[in-house]
C-alpha cells in the first residue's frame, strides 16, 4: 500500500523482492524449471542434488518459493534457508543457523518427533548426526533443504560445510541409508558455478538447471496486467518491453513498474524507450553488472571484444570466462556469445569504451611468441647500451610480422586470433576408438585445473581446415596432441604448435610406436583413460605452479 495523496494504491507490478505464490499469482510467469526441480525432488531414488544458476534478480529466490510450495502439497518437508544472514559469520555459526532452520521447519510440521530444545551443532560431525537424526524422527519419504544466496559464506566456511553436504550424498549411496531422505538444492550465480565445476568442486554432484527468460507471450501476459488499472495499450507496447529487455524477469518488471507509477492513461513504444533511458541513467541491476566486471579485467576484455570487435566466441560453459559472464548475466546462450538484451547493450557500450585499462598479456600471437622464446635481456644479465632508447612502462612493441597469415604469407591474419590463457589446443585422430581417451581423459583431466578444450572438429565454422587449425593453435596458450597411430595431421598440428611456441604435451597410448623424429622427445604414455586423465592433471598442475 502506497500513499500517493489523497488516494493510497495498491501497486500491481514489483521489481523488488520475490514474488508470492499466491498473492503476486497476476504478475507470476509460470516458469518450466519449477516443473523440473519438483520432478527431480519427487524421484524414489536422489541420483543427483540441483544447482539453479542464474545472474542477479532473475527469480531464482520466485522459483523456490513456487517448487516449495508444490512440494509441499506432495506432502514433502521443505526447508527454505537463506544464507545471505550468514555473511561474514565463521563455520560454528554457519553450522547452528542451518540446523536450528532445518530443526524448526521439521517441528513445524507436526508429525515430527525431533525434541523441543534447539541443537548446539558446531561442525560437520555434529551437523551430520543431526541430520541422521532428523530424517529418523520425520515420517515424510523426502526432506527437500533449499540452499538460497549461496555466495554469501566465506570461502573458508564454503569449503567446509558444501563439502560436507558432498558426505550426505556419499553417505546416501553407501552406508548411511537414512540420507537417502534428503534432496538438496543450491540457488546462486558465480559462486555456485565455481562449486559445481570440475572433478574437485564440492558440489560437481548437481544436476545444474539454468534459468531461461520470459519468451515473448510470457511478456505479453505480463504486461496485460495495466489493463486491469483502465490503461490502455497501443499495438506494439508489449512487443517493445520484449524487444528493449528480452524477457529478463527483473528488467521487464522494472519497465512495468516505472510506467505504472507514471499512471499514463495510454502506453506506447515510446514510453517504453523513455522508461529504458531511466533506468540507463541510474539502475541498481545495471550499476551491480559493472561491479562485476571491474572484478575480473579478463571477463571484461572478452565482453570487449564481443560488443564492440564483433569477435564471434562460441558459446561454451566450458569455458570459465563464458560462464562468468553468463552469471554475471550479459551474455545469452547460443551458438555464439551474444549480449543478453538491448538494455544492456546501451549501458554497455560506452562504459567499455570509456574504461580502457592496459592489458600486458596481449602482445598478437607474434608477438606473445617472440616474447616466450627472446626473455627480456635484463633475465639474461645482457643490458643495452645506455643511449639504446627502452620502451615505457606498458609500452607495447610492434612487430611488422605480428599477426601475419601463416598459409598466404601474408602480414595481416583475417582472424585477428586472441589468446586465451585458458584455452587447450587438442589434437587427435578423429577416430571412434579415441572418443574415450578424449571424454574421460583429456577432457576431465583440463576441468579439473581450470582449463578447457579446443578441438576444430567442435568449431562450426565457414573457413578451409587449415585456418581453422590455425587459428585454434594461436588462441590457446596450450596444447595436447596425441600421436597414437602417426596421423598426418595430428603430426601437422604438432608442428605447429611447437612453432608457435605452445606449452604442449604429446601423449600415446602404448600400443603405438613413437616415430623416429619424435624419439627424442618427452611424451606421456597410457594403458586407459583413467590413467590419461590422472597424468595430465600431474602435468598440468606442475606446469601451472611454475
Amino acid at each position: 500500500m502506497i500513499d500517493t495523496g489523497d488516494v493510497a494504491v495498491d501497486w500491481i507490478f514489483k521489481a523488488r523482492g520475490p514474488l508470492d505464490p499466491e498473492r503476486d499469482k497476476a504478475i507470476t510467469i509460470e516458469r518450466e524449471e519449477v516443473r523440473e526441480i519438483v520432478r527431480l525432488s519427487q524421484q524414489t531414488t536422489v541420483s543427483n542434488y540441483i544447482a539453479v544458476l542464474s545472474s542477479r534478480q532473475t527469480g531464482k529466490t520466485t522459483l523456490l518459493y513456487h517448487a516449495r510450495a508444490d512440494l509441499v502439497a506432495a506432502g514433502f518437508a521443505v526447508v527454505l534457508i537463506d544464507l545471505s544472514v550468514l555473511r561474514n559469520q565463521d563455520e560454528a555459526a554457519c553450522y547452528g543457523f542451518v540446523s536450528t532452520q532445518i530443526h524448526n521447519a521439521l517441528r513445524s510440521r507436526g508429525d515430527c518427533t525431533l525434541p523441543e530444545e534447539r541443537p548446539i551443532i558446531k561442525g560437520p560431525v555434529d551437523f551430520l548426526h543431526f541430520l541422521s537424526d532428523s530424517a529418523t524422527r520425520t515420517p515424510t519419504p523426502r526432506i527437500v533443504v533449499m540452499l538460497d544466496e549461496v555466495g554469501a559464506l566465506l570461502p573458508e566456511v564454503s569449503d567446509s560445510f558444501f563439502n560436507t553436504i558432498r558426505a550426505v550424498f556419499n553417505s546416501a549411496k553407501g552406508t548411511e541409508p537414512i540420507f537417502r531422505k534428503y534432496m538438496f538444492i543450491f540457488c546462486g550465480a558465480v559462486d555456485l558455478y565455481l562449486l559445481t565445476f570440475g572433478m574437485n568442486s564440492p558440489l560437481n554432484i548437481c544436476e545444474k538447471i539454468y534459468l531461461s527468460d520470459f519468451s515473448r507471450e510470457d511478456v505479453h501476459q505480463l504486461v496485460r496486467n495495466f489493463e486491469r488499472t483502465g490503461v490502455k495499450l497501443s499495438d506494439g507496447f508489449a512487443d517493445r518491453v520484449y524487444e528493449q529487455a528480452r524477457g529478463h524477469p527483473y528488467l521487464t518488471q522494472r519497465i512495468c513498474v516505472i510506467l505504472e507509477r507514471q499512471a499514463l492513461p495510454v502506453l506506447t513504444a515510446a514510453h517504453v524507450d523513455d522508461a529504458v533511458e531511466l533506468m540507463i541513467q541510474g539502475d541498481d541491476n545495471l550499476s551491480h553488472i559493472i561491479r562485476q566486471l571491474e572484478r575480473d579485467p579478463e571477463a571484461k576484455r572478452l565482453l570487449r571484444d564481443i560488443i564492440q570487435q564483433g569477435r564471434q566466441v562460441r558459446f561454451s560453459r566450458n569455458n570459465p570466462l563464458i560462464s562468468e559472464l553468463e552469471m554475471i548475466g550479459v551474455i545469452r546462450e547460443g551458438p555464439y556469445c551474444q549480449i543478453r538484451n538491448p538494455i544492456y547493450e546501451q549501458m554497455l557500450e560506452p562504459y567499455l569504451r570509456l574504461t580502457k585499462e592496459p592489458e600486458p598479456e596481449r602482445r598478437g600471437v607474434m608477438g606473445t611468441i617472440r616474447h616466450w622464446l627472446r626473455p627480456p635481456e635484463e633475465e639474461l644479465g645482457i643490458l643495452p647500451p645506455e643511449s639504446a632508447p627502452r620502451p615505457a612502462v606498458g609500452e607495447e612493441i610492434t612487430l611488422e610480422e605480428e599477426m601475419r597469415c601463416f598459409k598466404t604469407g601474408s602480414p595481416v591474419c583475417p582472424k585477428n586470433p586472441v589468446l586465451d590463457p585458458n584455452q587447450v589446443f587438442i589434437g587427435m585422430p578423429f577416430r571412434p576408438e579415441f572418443g574415450d581417451s578424449y571424454k574421460y581423459g583429456i577432457v576431465p583431466a583440463l576441468e579439473a585445473v581450470g582449463l578447457y578444450p579446443w578441438r576444430a572438429s567442435d568449431a562450426i565454422s565457414n573457413i578451409d581446415i587449415m585456418c581453422k587449425v590455425c587459428e585454434g593453435i594461436q588462441s590457446s596458450r596450450y596444447a595436447v596432441i596425441n600421436i597414437s597411430d602417426w596421423n598426418p595431421n595430428v603430426l601437422f598440428e604438432l608442428g605447429l604448435a611447437y612453432g608457435l611456441s605452445k606449452i604442449t604435451v604429446i601423449v600415446k597410448d602404448k600400443r603405438s610406436e613413437v616415430p623416429t623424429d619424435l624419439a627424442g622427445m618427452e611424451y606421456i604414455e597410457y594403458a586407459s583413460s583413467d590413467e590419461l586423465r590422472e597424468k595430465l592433471i600431474k602435468f598440468f598442475r606442475w606446469k601451472m605452479s611454475q
